[in-house]
């Protein structure tokens, strides 16, 4: 690559037969995550590729490397064997990435994202001086409380120093072989490429996550810091990137209105599966379109809305130091966020507001989540979750099931069944698992998966299964063990397929959660044996509705989270098991 900031490092240098024929790989900058795939959710691998002419196949086995013959100016001493040989010189450079907005003393380089030496480094240099500066502002009742990761604006990463022993860890073999892959040259086969580069980008994931992440967490925990994570725009799998966090963030936006919503789904997913009891939002941030027009009044169904994705802290974005008692509106942040602040005209009216946003945010980090339906992603990355959309009745409304998104981790590391239900180490559990609609699947998880439906688990699935492992590791007898797994699992009667996952529930005289003749937002939590039930009207006039609640054998209590006041309810009844 060209040097950045005259920063490069010899990786290694082959020699192949060259190719007579240049077919490359498309969209290779995205797969071999060399491109910024911020917010990206990438597609599944296929399991049907189009053949390579064989001109343009290079062979894996006849790669030789060079490496040692190479001398310090770059000279290479050999004499190769007859025919065209094509020499590949490989080295690795910084991404040239700043960390931003920062003042102009603290602008640096952003750390190497998939090293932990490299993030006990970047946390020694930056948090540890903060943390030893201010001890006394550390510990229990202490206002220094925990370090934050905000949304990744680092661009992309695709190599470290040790990204060939790492790979080789993880994936059980070398993958020198394939690095003329990175140039979009064809390596075997169109589809032995493709699942290199499948590969590789699950290993950029898992040890971004383990290397950064989980490095960033063990040293906040030694220091007696929490760790708040906004989890997604990354190279990686956003749910099990979340779960490293304490506090698994997400964001949402007041102008324009629910930009970055999916985020406040995925996270609390996040938190509901790896039990992370407190789940944050960047909460009401904004463009300059904003113009200091927010206010309670206006903010309020986007906030209801918020908390009813599972949402219960809010961290506003942004609130501006007002250093000036003499000047209004005063100091802001340029054109980013909401201007949220004491030098607001509305500012002394809102205490009310604060107050129901207190009461609610109080009762909804209480309990337990209550969802029937846990929606598995696709394996591969990078991977987010977004409500399906027959988790929908109306935009930005759900419908009568409460669901949460799973990756791969958790069913793989913590998934059970317990009479028919599904359960997580969290204890979290649900009705139904619902797998994506996919033509790979690696052996190892569709094992598990048939697992959970021989122990009794409800499995809703698509009605064609999975064909192939996306991974290169999987190839030839992998595949073969997945199409054995498949063809039983789907011939057992334990896959239901051919309907939505909410019609398969009520078929099997599940009611659903929550229903009301005018569609509300609503959510579920349980505290031992006391249900509460957050229940908003998305709209702006008041609306008089019937509702049921899957609740049986209680009197119900309607508690006023814009007053505080707490009364029985007097006109309900029971029936149907709600």
């Amino acid at each position: 690559p060209k040097s950045v900031r005259n920063y490069y490092e010899d990786i290694v240098v082959l020699a192949m037969p060259a190719p007579k024929m240049d077919v490359r790989i498309p969209q290779l900058e995205v797969k071999s995550s060399a491109n910024d795939l911020i917010n990206r959710d990438f597609a599944p691998l296929t399991a049907n590729f189009d053949e390579a002419p064989a001109d343009a196949v290079i062979s894996s086995e006849q790669v030789i490397d060079l490496t040692s013959k190479m001398d310090q100016k770059g000279k290479v001493d050999w004499s190769p064997p007859a025919g065209r040989w094509l020499v590949m010189r490989f080295g690795h450079t910084i991404t040239g990435k700043e960390n931003h907005p920062a003042p102009k003393t603290g602008v640096g380089l952003e750390c190497d994202k998939l090293s932990k030496a490299a993030a006990v480094l970047h946390f020694d240099n930056l948090m540890k001086k903060i943390i030893q500066k201010n001890k006394g502002l550390t510990g229990k009742d202490q206002p220094l409380v925990g370090v934050h990761i905000d949304s990744w604006e680092n661009g992309a990463q695709n190599w470290t120093p040790k990204m060939r022993e790492e790979f080789h860890k993880r994936r059980g073999y070398d993958m020198f072989p394939f690095l003329p892959v990175f140039s979009g040259r064809i390596v075997g086969s169109k589809e032995i490429s493709e699942r290199f580069l499948w590969d590789l980008r699950q290993t950029v994931s898992e040890m971004l996550i383990e290397n950064y992440a989980g490095t960033f967490r063990e040293l906040a925990h030694q220091n007696g810091l929490r760790l708040s994570i906004e989890a997604y725009g990354e190279p990686a799998d956003d749910i099990t990137y979340a779960s490293q966090a304490d506090e698994p963030m997400g964001e949402f936006w007041a102008w324009g209105k629910y930009e970055g919503d999916w985020t406040c789904m995925e996270m609390a997913s996040a938190g509901h599966i790896y039990g992370k009891p407190i789940i944050g939002a960047e909460a009401f941030t904004s463009w300059s379109s904003e113009k200091w027009q927010g206010y309670p009044g206006n903010m309020k169904d986007l906030g209801d809305w918020a908390l009813c994705e599972g949402i219960n802290r809010f961290v506003f974005h942004r609130y501006a130091a007002q250093g000036f008692l003499h000047v209004a509106p005063g100091i802001g942040m340029g054109p980013f966020g909401l201007h949220y602040e004491r030098t607001q005209t509305w500012w002394e009216q809102s205490k009310a507001w604060h107050e129901y946003l207190a009461r609610c945010q109080s009762m909804l980090q209480q309990g337990k989540f209550v969802a029937d339906l846990i929606y598995l992603t696709p394996e591969g990355t990078p991977r987010n979750f977004k409500a399906p959309d027959e988790t929908q009745i109306a935009p930005h409304i759900r419908g009568g099931y409460g669901f949460d998104g799973c990756s791969a981790d958790i069913v793989l590391n913590g998934m059970s069944v317990i009479d028919g239900k599904i359960i997580l180490p969290s204890g979290m559990s649900y009705q139904a698992l619902v797998l994506p609609s996919v033509e790979t699947m690696t052996p190892a998880l569709l094992s598990k998966i048939k697992q959970l439906a021989d122990a009794g688990a409800l499995i809703i699935g698509p009605t064609t299964p999975p064909i192939k492992s996306p991974s290169l590791t999987d190839m030839g007898s992998g595949d073969e063990k997945l199409r054995k797994t498949a063809n039983e699992l789907w011939a057992s009667g334990h896959i239901f397929t051919g309907k939505t996952a909410p019609e398969i529930l009520a078929e099997r005289g599940i009611s659903p959660d929550f229903e009301s003749s005018i569609p509300l937002r609503w959510i579920h939590r349980r505290i031992g044996d006391a249900d509460i039930y957050f229940v908003a009207n998305p709209y702006p006039d008041k609306v008089q509705t019937f509702a049921d609640f899957r609740v049986k054998e209680c009197q119900p209590e309607l508690w006023h989270p814009d007053n505080g006041q707490m009364e029985n309810a007097v006109t309900f009844e029971e029936r149907n098991n709600t």
